[in-house]
Formats: structure tokens, sequence, C-alpha cells
């Protein structure tokens, strides 16, 4: 079979039947040269999907020229509609020098690295690394790496000749980087030869990691029992999705109560801190309540979206508790004996009486405290005065439901001094 290569510099015939091939006649105006040429076998007899080959060799120019032309591989493909076509890397050498050829790798994959993550150390990241054809194996190798945003390393990117890529992310930089790489040899580029591959291209990228929300929890609370619906406006504070990058994130509080059952409608936070909550009717005792603040900026590389839990208590008091606790708040205060005393009779005998079930005498003595209030201590005391009548009316209201026309509904909050 005669595969005929061309091309403007030379026309080279390969006779593949005779037992030696001859080389043709090589032009004098090509001296130096590192060709990969392409045969046309239109009009020869392969059958469809035949793949031969041709064993690399030397082939050496008439004796009145001393030239020598290698090459290293061929490759031979069909192209369709009959047509086959083969590949020749040719090398000329001339008085005993060869031309280098470039070397060769495969780069590895694009790569994400969480921010602040240190240095990176990547085994076997590029592969397939060559100096060239076996003529070439005892050249040394060296990577050329450059980016297009050195200010994202602090340790910018490095491959060692056994494919091992290094580089340390700058601290609290994020961003992408196009990295560029050449593989280079030390064989040279006399005569037109190649010492370095073909860039090849990759990205590192650095994402900024989302940092988890904050607030300030408000201070535990004490309620009546069959105080209705509670709103308290601006229970959290501080309430922030992060640093100022991450100001457009949304956030959601999210609430887990112990003890239930003590509640019809269970403690939630809106996102701008308002607490909201009812207790079950006829119900007392205290629920932890346990709550974080959540963002949607995800958790993508180690990222944080949510803040760490803060707890406080919800206490719903009885009618007698919360005479009792009264009780407590007025003996510590700073008033003289005979102030306190007939105030804490008071309370003492309406503590006994909704013990006992009676609820009307608790009432009249809870009535009777309040008088005894306006009269010591509305003068001297106007504040104090006022805070304890309040206290007592939100006791005396737990048994007025449904309010009365006219009337305001109790501010179930309490107020009472630890």
């Amino acid at each position: 079979m005669d595969l005929v290569f061309q091309s403007e510099s030379f026309a080279l015939v390969l006779n593949r039947t005779p037992v030696n091939d001859v080389l043709s006649p090589v032009h004098t105006d090509s001296q130096y040269t590192l060709l990969s040429e392409v045969a046309d076998f239109t009009g020869f007899d392969i059958a469809t999907g035949y793949v031969s080959s041709m064993s690399p060799g030397t082939y050496y120019g008439p004796a009145t020229r001393p030239v020598v032309l290698r090459f290293p591989d061929v490759r031979i493909s069909p192209i369709g509609g009959g047509v086959w076509r083969a590949e020749l890397d040719l090398v000329l050498a001339m008085d005993g020098i060869t031309i280098n050829l470039a070397p060769s790798f495969t780069k590895g994959p694009d790569l994400v690295i969480p921010e602040n993550s240190g240095p990176q150390v990547i085994s076997g990241w590029a592969t397939d690394i060559s100096p060239g054809p076996a003529g070439e194996a005892g050249q040394t190798l060296t990577f050329k790496a450059t980016t297009d945003n050195d200010a994202l390393f602090s340790v910018p990117p490095a491959i060692a000749p056994n494919g091992t890529l290094t580089f340390t992310p700058a601290t609290n930089h994020t961003g992408v980087a196009v990295v560029t790489l050449a593989l280079k040899d030390n064989g040279g580029t006399a005569y037109g030869g190649q010492d370095t591959s073909p860039p090849q291209t990759f990205t590192i990228s650095v994402p900024m990691l989302n940092v988890a929300p904050s607030f300030t929890k408000g201070p535990d609370l004490q309620v009546l029992e069959n105080c209705g619906p509670q709103i308290v406006p601006g229970w959290a504070t501080d309430i922030s999705p992060g640093p100022v990058s991450e100001a457009g994130q949304t956030v959601a509080f999210e609430v887990r109560t112990g003890n239930a059952a003590l509640f019809s409608a269970r403690p939630a936070i809106t996102p701008d801190g308002t607490l909201t909550f009812t207790p079950a009717p006829h119900r007392t005792g205290v629920a932890l309540i346990t709550v974080v603040l959540k963002d949607n900026g995800g958790t993508a590389y180690g990222g944080q979206d949510t803040s760490p839990p803060q707890s406080f208590t919800i206490r719903v008091l009885s009618p007698w508790q919360a005479v009792q606790q009264l009780a407590r708040e007025v003996r510590q205060t700073n008033l003289p004996h005979f102030n306190k005393q007939p105030l804490l009779a008071s309370l003492e005998a309406a503590d006994r009486s909704f013990e006992r079930g009676n609820w009307l005498a608790g009432i009249n003595q809870l009535q009777a405290f309040q008088h005894k209030v306006q009269a010591q201590l509305a003068r001297v005391h106007p504040t104090l005065a006022q805070q304890w009548i309040s206290q007592a009316q939100d006791i005396i209201d737990i048994f007025d439901r449904p309010l009365r026309p006219g009337r305001a509904a109790p501010s179930a909050i309490m107020t009472f001094q630890s």
C-alpha cells in the first residue's frame, strides 16, 4: 500500500510493500522542521471498520543529503465516506542533533476550597506527566503556574513534578482565581524544538462561608392563669443575620417548647423579636423554652446558618401563687414596718382564701389591699403604689372572664421583683 503525505515543504512517499521502506526526495528549502502530517486514503481498498497501524521508525534521506526523519508514532483512523487519515509526528534531526518535543500532562479538576481553610496539598492532581517520547525520558520537568487573582492566596498555587498541587488561600479572602499551567522540560528549543506544553487552565474558588446569625434573648416571663393571648414586642433584640456582607439574608426563629400542655398556642417569635403565646385555660406551671435563630445562607463548605441555642422560662401563676409573690415583694421593700404590716395582713388573708377555694373572699382581701396601698403610699411613693395596685388588679381579673364591657384586659406579664 502506498501512503502519500503532502505538505507545502515536502512530499513523502512511504511504500509499505517492500521489506525496506524508502524516503522520497526532501525539498532543499526545508532544513529543520517539526511536522504533523495527514494522509488521504481516498481510493485505497480498505475494508469498512478496519484500522491498520504503522510501526514507528526512522527513515534516512538520500546519501547526497544527510537528513534523518524520525516519527515516534503513527495513528490511522477513518474520517467517513471511505476516507481514512494517517497522522505522523515527524522529527527532523541533522548531524546527530534531535529536535526536542514538548512535554505533556493532564490537568486535574477545578477546586472549591472553604474560606480560611489553611494550606492545601492535593496529591496526584496532575496526571499523565511525560517529558515526550522515550528518547526524552531523562529530561527534568517543571510546572509553571500563574493566576489572575494573586490576592486570593497567601501562598500561590504550585505543582510539583509528580503532579502534587499546593497552595494556601489568604485569610478572610474569597473569590475565584483562574490558574494557567504549562509543563516545561530541559530539552531546549534548538532547531525549532519545543520545551513547553500548551497551556491549560483551571479555577480555584474560595466561597464565602455563611456566618451564624445572632440575637439577645429577653427576660424570663411570669403570667397569670387564664390571662389569654400574650404579645411581647421586642422581647428578642440585637437580631442580626451575620456580618455586613450577609445583611440581605432572611432570618427566622425556631422555638422548642418544654411542657407544651401549658399552652393552647405555643410560644413563637417573629423576625422582629415579638414573642407571642397563649397559656391553656386553667393551667399553671413552668415551661422551659429554647430558641435558635436561623438564616437562609446555608451550610455549604462548613458554613453556619443557626445561632447557638438560648433558653428562658415562662411561668403561669395561679391566683394564690401570684398573691404569695406579691407578698414577698412587699416584705423586701424598705418601707417602715407599720406600713408593711397592714398590707401583708390583707395579702396573707387573700392567700388563705384562694387556697381554700373561696374566690370571693380572696378578691375582697385584694381590694382591701388596694385601698390600703392607695391611702398609705399614693402620695409618698406614687410609682410603687400604682405598681402594686395594678398587680393586685391583674390577679382579681383572673376571675373576671369574660371581661365586662368597658374593662381593659389585664396586663398579664407580671412585673414582680425577684
